[in-house]
């Protein structure tokens, strides 16, 4: 019985036991702020569940530039401070130090960093906001005309970066308002220069804004209905006006070289330099392929003029032959013509002696003869 109480004990216990719940952590976003009217900063795309290493990406990526462009972030006497904190606490425990060395890293506060991370409201999207002294428009160009010209994309996670100059409410009026301040250093200066200008319009978790009202808007406080001389240009514009439109707010700027740097996105325009570098590398192969085919060329043609040549002077070799023939020839011509003239004279010689002898066999017959002759003509008359 003790043993049949012990099972079924062991039984309701196990029916009891329930297994753990582990509830969704609770994020650290709820701590950070969110996207207001007033700020500044740059909005970064990433891809999904990529946010965290997108915005420590960022964050290594800013803090190298703006040290270039605007100075370090920390002063010396910051540095100087956090080196004698160090020296003091050599002689602490080890915790101590520990405390000291966070403390020296994380230098300023929060609310007195040059960038901060803020919700931006829409998924995929990171929002990092600037203090007074950085222009976020110069700062990005500088980034990826960097990474144009040196074809690293030095990031993994971020891929657009647009600057954000302005932020407002997301509504005509409130756009048109704002707007002055964005435009008028570019456009609508004491003496303005003819621009060509082209509008990039994006909203995101906003359906009451219409794309085509703002882009009226825009470009009608540009020209000022006629009375600057702005044209506008959709290819190749010398500025763009970024719209970025994030649920109630609306995000604006005026950037440079929008199309020419790939709309502002590090991984396409990296791949595009990539790509144009090994485009010339064929191309410096092709031509390494036809200088090859042409020296070949040339090489046959030498050595058909070697050839050529070696023809030109087997011919002259033999034109010499037949000149030292010629001298044997022509004394045995002469040497014949000799025997002929020898034989001639021989002939002659015989011939004359022949015509003596007759004649002298001849003279007494030849008296009669003549005598015979007279008595025949006489008896003729």
């Amino acid at each position: 019985q003790t043993h049949v109480v012990n099972i079924m004990a062991e039984g309701e216990s196990k029916r009891k036991r329930k297994k753990p719940y582990y509830g969704h952590k609770t994020s650290k976003k709820k701590n950070l702020p969110e996207l207001s009217v007033g700020m500044q900063g740059i909005l970064i795309t990433t891809n999904a569940i990529r946010e965290k290493m997108c915005v420590s990406e960022a964050y290594d990526l800013l803090n190298e530039f703006g040290d270039v462009l605007y100075g370090p972030e920390f002063s010396d006497e910051d540095q100087s401070n956090s080196g004698s904190e160090k020296n003091e606490g050599s002689e602490d425990d080890i915790e101590k130090e520990i405390a000291k060395e966070v403390k020296v890293l994380k230098g300023k506060g929060k609310n007195e960093r040059r960038f901060k991370t803020a919700l931006s409201g829409a998924k995929n999207v990171v929002f990092i906001e600037c203090d007074d002294s950085v222009n976020p428009s110069d700062l990005v160009h500088h980034i990826l005309r960097n990474v144009k010209d040196t074809g690293i994309q030095r990031t993994r996670y971020c891929m657009k970066m647009i600057p954000v100059t302005a932020t407002c409410y997301a509504s005509l009026n409130d756009i048109k308002k704002h707007a002055v301040s964005v435009l008028l250093p570019h456009f609508h200066g004491s003496d303005p220069q003819p621009v060509e200008f082209a509008i990039h319009f994006k909203s995101r978790n906003n359906h009451v804004l219409k794309r085509d009202d703002v882009i009226h808007l825009i470009a009608s406080m540009v020209t000022d209905e006629g009375a600057y001389p702005h044209v506008v240009n959709l290819k190749t514009p010398q500025v763009t006006i970024c719209v970025e439109i994030i649920k109630n707010l609306c995000c604006m700027s005026v950037v440079k070289d929008f199309y020419q740097l790939k709309q502002y996105n590090i991984q396409t325009l990296a791949e595009a330099k990539i790509n144009e570098v090994t485009a010339v590398s064929s191309s410096s192969t092709k031509i390494s392929k036809c200088d090859s085919v042409v020296s070949n060329a040339d090489t046959k043609v030498s050595n058909e003029d070697t050839v050529v040549s070696n023809e030109d002077t087997r011919v002259s070799n033999e034109d010499l032959g037949v000149n030292n023939e010629d001298p044997s020839v022509s004394n045995e011509d002469t040497g014949s013509q000799e025997s002929v003239l020898l034989s001639q004279i021989k002939e002659t010689k015989t011939i004359k002696s022949d015509t003596t002898d007759s004649k002298q066999s001849k003279l007494p017959s030849d008296k009669n003869d003549d005598c015979e002759t007279t008595t025949c003509n006489q008896s003729d008359t």
